[in-house]
């Protein structure tokens, strides 16, 4: 009969293998649909903290949009926003993602709430974005960002 160590120690290798295993498989079976959807998810979450180095490693440095923004651009608009609207909070409606190879088109239908600093209004903009991905070095990254349709900014009074 096996000790209590030696039982321990093979529970635990078991348990590690199980692990790895599943580790392996999860990794090999995820497509490149959910990886952006990840990516969209935590760059989401990012915004809403407010984590510039988070949403910004998001961000392909070949980044240029047809204004004309390149990443720092992008990144000095996005941050200086953050000044006058606070907290953030950002409802994904809806995805529609195509991936061709090392590309892929994202066009996301979203709602964002926030407040200003000058009142007490709780905003909100619904609003739709293409967002074009480009896969480098493994990664999928922001090359480009396109507002669809920014509907008209609304609020809601404060009810007491």
């Amino acid at each position: 009969m096996m000790d209590q160590k030696k039982q321990l120690l093979v529970i635990f290798a078991v348990g590690l293998g199980a692990l790895v295993v599943y580790a392996l498989i999860r990794g090999f079976s995820e497509n490149d649909e959910a990886r952006i959807r990840k990516i969209i998810y935590a760059a989401g979450f990012a915004v809403e903290t407010q984590d510039s180095a988070r949403y910004s490693s998001f961000v392909s440095e070949a980044y240029h949009d047809k204004l004309g923004r390149d990443k720092a651009t992008l990144l000095r608009e996005v941050t200086a926003l953050f000044k006058d609207y606070k907290p953030f909070k950002v409802d994904f409606k809806q995805f529609r993602i195509h991936v061709e190879k090392d590309d892929a088109t994202t066009e996301i239908g979203l709602k964002a709430y926030f407040r200003k600093d000058s009142d007490s209004h709780l905003y909100y903009d619904a609003g739709e974005f293409k967002v074009y991905f480009h896969r480098e070095a493994k990664l999928w990254k922001v090359r480009e960002v396109e507002f669809q349709d920014i509907k008209e900014l609304f609020f809601i009074p404060n009810v007491a």
